[in-house]
């Protein structure tokens, strides 16, 4: 019997205003920053391309039209839809992916966000093992970030940390999911800040909607301009 592969849709976050990008965000979206000559963002959609049937971006209504313009309505053949999210929208990684409900039409779907790297062999895994999951990757954090808790290769919730140090070695959430669409019955969660949780609003359905650890072996967030020597670095190992 040969090898099934799932196809679904991915969902691309790209509505973040990237104010630690400042002045260079003024201008340009965060998902579009050149690195080594490429969007940011094509270095994930280029690994997940072959597992996709379709891509929904996530923009905002300051410079979002650029990603529109930039794209267009498809990406390597793969067809692209756009949420446009406007300055009274709902706040927050879950309410991104709520809005893009109208172009969810396939039972499992991803989501990842436009400003992280990844390997192509961890993006296969995921994408193999068929499982609604999170990635997670063992890495050296501020403390302030939230750890996951696992067992058995399944999400327990959170750990926070304890100001021992200033960074933390942990395992992180690291932005890519594969998703389930019953997450849009879910009530959110909602931060402090106002703004609705995807990974807490995950995390406190668990017993609806279990989530595998999604084992990713090296990530690089790219955050601010001090990253972006790393991501050079991590691009000329990884990518060719």
């Amino acid at each position: 019997m040969g090898v099934i592969i799932l196809y679904m849709k991915l969902i691309v976050l790209a509505a973040g205003k990237g104010t630690r990008f400042l002045p260079i965000t003024e201008e340009i979206p965060k998902a579009l920053i050149p690195i080594l000559s490429k969007p940011l963002v094509e270095y994930t959609l280029d690994l997940c391309v072959p597992h996709i049937t379709g891509i929904v971006f996530v923009v905002n209504d300051i410079l979002g039209f650029k990603i529109i313009a930039h794209y267009g309505n498809e990406y390597k053949n793969i067809p692209i839809s756009y949420v446009v999210q406007t300055n009274t929208s709902p706040k927050g990684t879950f309410s991104a992916i709520q809005a893009s409900l109208p172009f969810v039409d396939t039972e499992m779907f991803a989501v990842c966000n436009s400003d992280d790297l990844y390997k192509k062999e961890d993006i296969d895994s995921a994408f193999k093992s068929k499982e609604c999951g999170v990635g997670l990757t063992a890495s050296l954090m501020p403390y302030i970030y939230h750890g996951i808790d696992t067992e058995d290769g399944y999400i327990k919730g959170f750990r926070r940390h304890e100001k021992t140090e200033d960074l933390i070695n942990d395992k992180f959430a690291n932005g890519f999911y594969l998703l389930s669409r019953e997450i849009f019955s879910f009530s959110p969660v909602y931060l402090k800040n106002g703004e609705m949780g995807l990974p807490h609003t995950l995390f406190n359905n668990l017993e609806k909607l279990p989530l595998k650890e999604l084992v990713f072996l090296e990530w690089v967030p790219v955050d601010s301009p001090q990253n972006i020597n790393s991501a050079e670095e991590f691009i000329k190992k990884h990518y060719k």
